[in-house]
Parts: C-alpha cells; sequence; structure tokens
C-alpha cells in the first residue's frame, strides 16, 4: 500500500516464468497493416492498398518459391478451431502455398497447419483460405510463450508477378457475433494496470475501485488480434493483486501474486507485467485515425498520454472516446501551450482530425486557494516570538500568483489555473509548535482562528507563518527552511526566499503533493515510483539543457502525465535521462484535466 516517501518497502515477490514483454504488435503483424512485421527469402515487399480488409495488405512481388517469416509473437489466447487468411493472384499460377508455425521455447519447429493449391484459386479478387489447427498446435498455444512464428511457404511452377497477403485472423467453427471480454480485480495493492493495443487504459487500487466482480471491457477490442497489458505496481510497503480475463465466458488469464507464495524480491515501482495477445473475431472492426496539427504535440486519449505525438496515424476500436492533443512551446517563465479535444463517436468510418484547424478547450478548471498568513509564533523552545514582515506577506502573496499564471496554468495546456485569495492576515491567535518547522494541525488552527468555513471553499488552504523574530533572527539555530503539504493544506513558512520577479519552485513542488494525493486517493491512478520525489529515478535533473532549474523540467512533465516509467525504474537508483522503452506514462495529468476536489 501508499506509504510515506521516507518509508521504504517491504519485500514483494513475483513469479517471473509468468511475465512477458510485448515483442511485436500482434494487430499491424497478423492484419499485414506493417510490412516490417515480415520478412522474405526472395521477392520484394510492400505496402498495398488493395485489401481483403482493413486500410493495407502485404503484396510480395517478382518471385518463384519464398518464404514469408513472421517477427515473434507473445502469447495468443480464444484462437478457436480454425485459422483464415486472404490471398490473391493477379494472373493463374501452379503451384500451393503452405502456413506454418513455430515455438521454439515449446519445441515446435514448422509444423504445418494446412496448404492449398494455386491453381484452385480465384485471379484477380481476394479469395479466404481456412484451415482447421491440429489439436498439437493448438495445445502449444494454449501455454506460455513469446516466440510464435508464422511462415508463409509459397511456391509456384513459373515466377509470380505479384501476391497479395492480408487478415490472418483465428475464428470458433462457430463466429460469435459479438465476443464478450471481462476483466475482474479481487486485489490491487497498490494498483493494477491495464492497456488495450496501447490505445486505451484503465487502472485499478485497493485505494477505492478493486474488487468490483466482473467488468465488460469489450468496447476496448476490434475484430481480430488485440494487444493486452498488464502491470502491477507498488507505491510502498507490501503489495499483491489478483486478475483474471475471460472471453465468452471462458478463463483466458488468471494471475495473482502474494507476499507468500511467489519467487524473486523487487523494490517500488512495476512489480510485474504480461502480455498476450486477445482474439476477439466477433468485434468491430478497427479504424484508423489520423491526427495532424503542430509537430511533437502530446496526444492523450480518455485523459491518459498515449506516449504518441502528432502527426501520426494509429488503429482505434469503434467506441466513443475523448482525443486529446496538448500543443506547447516550453520556454523557462514564458511557456506557452493549449488543449484541443474531440469527441470521437463510435462507429465504423475512419477518422482524420488536424489540431490546429480546431479552438484550444481554454480554463476548464480554477481551483480555489485561500492563503492564510499567521503573524505570530511561539516555539516552545526559545522565548522569543516569530513575528511575520508586512514585506513578507506581499512578496509571498506575489509568488502564488506568479506561480499559477507562469507555471500551473501553461505546464496544464491551460487547462488549470488559481484563483488566490488572501485571507485577512491571523493576528490573534499565535501559531503554537514545540520547535519550529515541527508541524501543527491546519485544521485545528482553522478552528482557533474561526475559520472552519473555508475548508468548504478552498480546494488549497495555504499556511504561511514566520520563522524569524522581530529583529530578523531565526528561532531555530538554522537548518532547513521547512515546508510540506497533504490533506489540501500547504505549510510554509518565511524561511523561504521570495522573489519579486519569479516565482519559488517550492509552491509549486508543495501544492504538486496535494494533486498527487487527490490523484492516487480519489482518481485511483498511480503517480509513478516515489510519486513526485521520483525525479532522479526517472531520469530527470535538477537543471536541464532548456534552462529550466529547480526541477521545473520534471514538474512540467509530471503534470502533462508525461514521464515515462518501465520496470528498471527503483527508488535509489538514479538515472541520467528518461528510459527510451517505457511501459506506462505517470503523472497528475488526469487531476489537472477533470478538477481538484477537496481532501481536508
Amino acid at each position: 500500500m501508499l506509504s510515506s516517501s521516507s518509508s521504504r518497502s517491504q519485500n514483494v515477490y513475483i513469479n517471473t516464468s509468468k511475465q512477458f514483454k510485448l515483442v511485436s504488435d500482434p494487430y499491424l503483424l497478423l492484419s499485414f497493416e506493417d510490412p516490417g512485421s515480415w520478412s522474405a527469402s526472395t521477392g520484394t515487399l510492400y505496402k498495398s492498398t488493395d485489401v481483403f480488409q482493413g486500410i493495407s495488405s502485404l503484396g510480395i512481388k517478382n518471385f518463384q518459391t519464398t518464404t514469408l517469416t513472421s517477427k515473434p509473437l507473445n502469447t495468443l489466447r480464444a484462437i478457436g478451431d480454425l485459422v483464415s487468411f486472404g490471398v490473391k493472384l493477379n494472373q493463374s499460377q501452379s503451384g500451393s502455398i503452405k502456413l506454418l508455425v513455430s515455438i521454439p521455447s515449446l519445441s515446435l519447429f514448422d509444423k504445418q497447419i494446412g496448404t492449398t493449391e494455386l491453381e484452385k484459386l480465384h485471379v484477380g479478387a481476394f479469395e479466404k483460405i481456412v484451415f482447421d489447427i491440429p489439436d498439437d498446435v493448438k495445445t502449444a498455444l494454449n501455454n506460455e510463450y513469446n516466440d510464435l512464428v508464422f511462415k508463409f511457404e509459397i511456391s509456384s511452377t513459373k515466377p509470380i508477378d505479384e501476391v497479395l497477403l492480408d487478415d490472418i485472423s483465428f475464428e470458433a467453427s462457430v463466429i460469435s457475433t459479438s465476443d464478450k471480454v471481462e476483466i475482474e480485480i479481487r486485489s490491487a495493492d497498490d494498483f493494477v494496470y491495464l492497456t488495450v493495443n496501447d490505445v486505451q487504459k484503465k487502472m485499478w487500487s485497493d485505494f477505492g475501485n478493486s474488487s468490483t466482480g466482473k467488468i465488460d471491457i469489450s468496447s476496448m477490442f476490434w475484430r481480430g488480434a488485440n494487444s493486452v497489458k498488464i502491470y502491477a505496481t507498488n507505491s510502498g510497503g507490501a503489495a499483491k493483486f489478483w486478475v483474471a480475463l475471460w472471453v465468452n465466458g471462458e478463463q483466458v488469464l488468471l494471475r495473482d501474486c502474494v507476499t507468500e507464495s511467489c519467487g524473486v524480491y523487487v523494490d517500488e515501482g512495476i512489480y510485474y507485467q504480461t502480455s498476450l495477445v486477445l482474439n476477439t473475431p466477433g468485434r468491430p472492426v478497427a479504424r484508423l485515425l489520423e491526427l495532424d496539427g503542430a509537430e511533437k504535440s502530446n496526444i492523450y486519449i480518455d485523459d491518459h498520454f498515449s506516449g504518441k505525438q502528432i502527426p501520426t496515424s494509429f488503429f482505434i476500436p469503434q467506441v466513443n472516446m475523448t482525443l486529446g492533443i496538448g500543443e506547447y512551446t516550453d520556454a523557462p517563465l514564458n511557456y506557452k501551450s493549449r488543449y484541443v479535444e474531440e469527441k470521437i463517436l463510435a462507429g465504423a468510418s475512419n477518422v482524420k482530425f488536424d489540431a490546429s484547424k480546431a479552438p484550444a478547450l481554454g480554463v476548464q478548471n480554477v481551483n480555489k486557494v485561500a492563503v492564510v498568513s499567521i503573524r505570530k509564533t511561539i516555539v516552545s523552545d526559545t522565548p522569543r516570538q516569530g513575528i511575520l514582515r508586512d514585506s513578507e506577506l506581499a512578496l509571498f502573496n506575489k509568488n502564488m500568483q506568479m506561480v499559477s499564471d507562469i507555471w500551473v496554468e501553461p505546464l496544464s495546456y491551460g487547462l488549470t489555473k488559481w484563483q488566490v485569495d488572501v485571507i485577512p492576515t491571523i493576528e490573534n491567535v499565535a501559531l503554537e509548535m514545540p520547535t519550529l518547522g515541527s508541524g501543527f494541525d491546519g485544521s485545528e488552527f482553522l478552528t482557533k482562528a474561526k475559520l472552519d468555513y473555508i475548508k468548504s471553499q478552498y480546494q488549497i488552504i495555504v499556511f504561511h507563518y514566520p520563522g524569524y523574530d522581530i529583529n530578523g533572527v531565526r528561532l531555530d539555530n538554522g537548518g532547513g527552511a521547512g515546508a510540506w503539504a497533504m490533506n489540501g493544506y500547504f505549510y510554509v513558512s518565511d524561511l523561504w526566499s521570495f522573489a519579486d520577479d519569479r516565482p519559488n519552485s517550492v509552491i509549486l513542488h508543495e501544492i504538486l503533493h496535494i494533486y498527487e494525493q487527490y490523484q492516487v486517493l480519489r482518481n485511483f491512478t498511480p503517480t509513478g515510483t516515489i510519486g513526485l520525489h521520483g525525479a532522479e529515478c526517472h531520469g530527470y535533473p535538477e537543471a536541464n539543457l532548456q534552462g529550466e532549474t529547480d526541477w521545473v523540467g520534471w514538474y512540467r512533465e509530471f503534470i502533462r502525465g508525461t514521464v515515462k516509467e518501465n520496470e528498471n525504474i527503483k527508488q535509489g537508483i538514479e538515472i541520467t535521462k528518461p528510459v527510451e522503452n517505457p511501459e506506462i506514462y505517470v503523472g497528475v495529468f488526469e487531476t489537472f484535466r477533470r478538477g481538484l476536489g477537496f481532501l481536508h
């Protein structure tokens, strides 16, 4: 479960034999949308727009005998009894086409699934070839692997100008008209993270939405092969998870891991992952989404960063979804950005969208911030009193507004800003604490100051208190300045220096802890290994080449939910740059997009 940043996580054990990374995109490979997923022993491969289904088929020309070999695939589930593919000849031929399969890790090598004679095929149109899947192949396919390879052996008695292949599909003897895919999460400590086809994402957490029974997730899937990735992540303390998948009532995956029964020690972050390919021939076909606009704009699907940037195109299922485009120019202290949103409705049509021609969404969330300045501090270990000077009050209040204007609003693509209200300085109630910076109960102080009513009006309440006496001497013997935030409260002393012309990042840092806490406890969404304190282990320096200092480059990515994370990101292990092969993206974007609620 979630622990404080000062706590070390307890031992967590996993069964590494069940962990597989996705080695190839199954849809692009099996639907022949990506020629790079295949290689040929002879002849020339190319991408054709003459299709049996989808957007592209795979063409091979100028050969007489060739072997086409696919890249490897992960575990394939819900395969049924039949396999089919489309083939098109542009002239009559005499010869054969064979489909073979290999899974070297299971000692299955070039097992022939079926063969058909070329002279029996029609010329000038795609023809669907269907083979029964041999029992021993079905048995092998129902195991765990990440080295499944398909081969086509094509041979002819004379040279072949061109052959087109398209759409390898796995089907039951009786095809379902609408495959039903369900997931059940009985435990998610701290989070279970599901992605389908790298397009849609869902999260579950023991903080609030696990143990929910079977959930219908069919709308996330399209016809044919779907890549499914499941991650379990931990943010401190003991961890465990239980997840199962069903297709048409048949359980195709069961994974659980508790500290008592699994095998290898890991720390915080991603402690389990697996990938598989789910076959759903009864779902609607995929459609193509083509995006244009400002180069390198970030693409969001349903408030989660997709890992993709404009310009690009990719396939999506036939389901309603919210597309978000975050445009930005990241010049320190002069950030420019905007956010465009488009509702994509369910339907079979392909979608084109140019974000540069759409209006900006504008500010969606005005988070109300109350600044409660306390004139006097009484500390038990010194007879002197702290006195908050008017000059410090003015600088701090100005800094609060600068943080909103210069950082919060542009770093969130203009979606969130603060309404900073300054409560009249508390003159008649002193802040009492054992030692300076030792902490105090904000709710209790508000009651003493007769300010309880502001708790229901402001999501963020800032307590600004003095650490210097009337002569400008610290009440303690030096050390840290002291600032912390939780439960909607931010505590900060005037020991911090606040300039007149630029904001202080301590304000941004501490208040981001409030957004982080809300994201975890209310939105049930992970914020990454050690959360806001994870800059170094994610490869972000205090100052970067763009001129951003005081960790602002890290805060920028954290706010936008674009922080890259994989299983190698661990607490206490610093890296020099962000990973190039992320599995998930983390941060607090969902809260900046949809709004910050109340924690106090």
